[in-house]
């Protein structure tokens, strides 16, 4: 017949030699949910990206430069 060992007996509870590995294991949970903040950060600045070049370039309206600026149905073309 076995007999139950108390928590502080066997290491687990409030032991202090744990004090490390819990210390580690909470730096671990922040580093992880930083890097999911900066891969969305990422993400969206991915997706952003490519609009915000093309609208740079077309809202400086050099006439001469861009033909698509002279066209009546310009706008609905970029759009598209």
């Amino acid at each position: 017949m076995s007999t139950i060992t108390p928590a502080h007996q066997r290491g687990g509870g409030n032991h202090p030699g744990n004090a490390g590995a819990r210390l580690q294991i909470s730096l671990s949970l922040g580093a992880t949910r930083q890097n999911d903040v900066t891969k969305r950060l990422a993400g969206w600045g991915a997706l952003l990206a490519i609009p915000t070049m093309v609208f740079s370039i077309y809202g400086m309206n050099f006439k001469g430069w861009f033909p698509e600026l002279e066209w009546s149905m310009a706008i609905a073309v970029m759009a598209v």
